[in-house]
């Protein structure tokens, strides 16, 4: 019994160390869309980002194609400042986490009169949720209902035991450093301290909006228009993913609730990356059947198709794609809500 105790003591101490460990260097080296999808969270539970009265606030919520592709003050001065808008949006992340992100700004303020949302739903294939959704969590009430409602258990798991997440990079970077020299991927994945503090200063200032620009990673801020990507299969998009996510049904019954206006947007997508949608979903639409509140423009749900001239890289829009997709929301907004 008594070796029991010891061994489990010494078991305990490890793994306090290696969480310890394991939060130095991920803080030191983490990756831009983890550094930006917990600084904005952090944000919105902090009053950062709030509402403004005697406007229309509007939140926007989705994944990074939305992030970065709505410019905030762009799009208030479409209305001639009528609004007041925050892009909440989190990087390769479903409806979960923005659900909670919600959550939190309810928090601290009123509910806002509308919502623009790129929907998409728990299984989506280019998901990084087990990592992304640590970043930024609020415990206990977001690790509990992950616990409770997911059925994988990575997120939670990922947030209690930090080094289940980050043993790799730690093990790499604790080499690395000791020899004091990093490889050429390493160095590109390093964000340093000035270079941390200067993503998340602009990102405070332009209310959420991140331009892809600003990682440096396409010196020539456009996609060449012959580009095509291996990713590429002219396939129908699969805008959503699975309609069992149980957070679906939260987010429409909390939207409802507080009498919260939502238009369901789709992100642009390069021409030949996906083929075009054909018809409206029929789950979106016993969605639209059941909630008066939740909209698609009168052709919302159609694919957006822009040129690669208009993308940074494969997937994100550069600014000049920013301004575009800004005036096209706007416009879906003021037609479909009477803005």
């Amino acid at each position: 019994m008594k070796k029991l105790f010891v061994f489990s003591f010494i078991g305990i101490i490890i793994i306090v160390i290696l969480n310890l460990l394991s939060i130095r260097y991920s803080s030191k080296y983490k990756d831009s869309a983890s550094l930006l999808g917990q600084e904005k969270r952090e944000a919105v539970r902090e009053g950062v980002f709030s509402y403004v009265k005697e406007k229309n606030n509007i939140l926007f919520l989705g994944s990074s194609d939305l992030m970065t592709g709505i410019i905030p003050e762009l799009f208030d001065s479409l209305s001639g400042d009528k609004t007041y808008s925050l892009n909440l949006a989190l990087p390769a992340l479903p409806i979960g986490p923005n659900y909670f992100t919600l959550i939190d700004y309810l928090d601290n303020n009123p509910a806002p009169e509308y919502l623009v949302l790129t929907l998409t739903l728990d299984d989506h294939p280019e998901i990084l949720f087990a990592k992304n959704g640590t970043q930024g969590i609020n415990f206990p009430r977001e690790v509990l209902s992950y616990f409770v409602y997911k059925k994988d258990k990575d997120v939670v798991l990922n947030y209690l035991l930090p080094c289940h997440l980050y043993m790799g990079e730690m093990i790499r970077y604790s080499f690395n450093e000791i020899l004091h020299v990093l490889s050429q991927k390493d160095k590109h994945m390093v964000i340093n301290k000035g270079e941390a503090i200067s993503i998340i200063d602009q990102m405070i200032i332009d209310r959420g909006f991140y331009s892809i620009s600003n990682q440096g990673k396409n010196d020539s801020l456009f996609m060449p228009e012959n580009y095509i990507d291996s990713t590429d299969n002219n396939e129908e998009l699969r805008t959503y993913g699975n309609f069992g996510d149980p957070y679906l049904k939260k987010f429409l019954n909390l939207t409802k609730e507080r009498e919260i206006k939502v238009l369901l947007v789709n992100y642009p997508v390069r021409k030949n990356r996906f083929k075009e949608i054909e018809a409206i979903h029929p789950e979106i639409q016993k969605i639209l059947d059941n909630n008066s509140h939740i909209r698609f423009s009168e052709e919302g749900w159609k694919s957006k198709i822009y040129k690669n001239k208009y993308f940074a890289d494969p997937k994100h829009l550069n600014m000049s794609g920013a301004e575009k997709y800004t005036r096209e929301i706007y416009d879906e907004l003021l037609n479909t809500f009477e803005l």
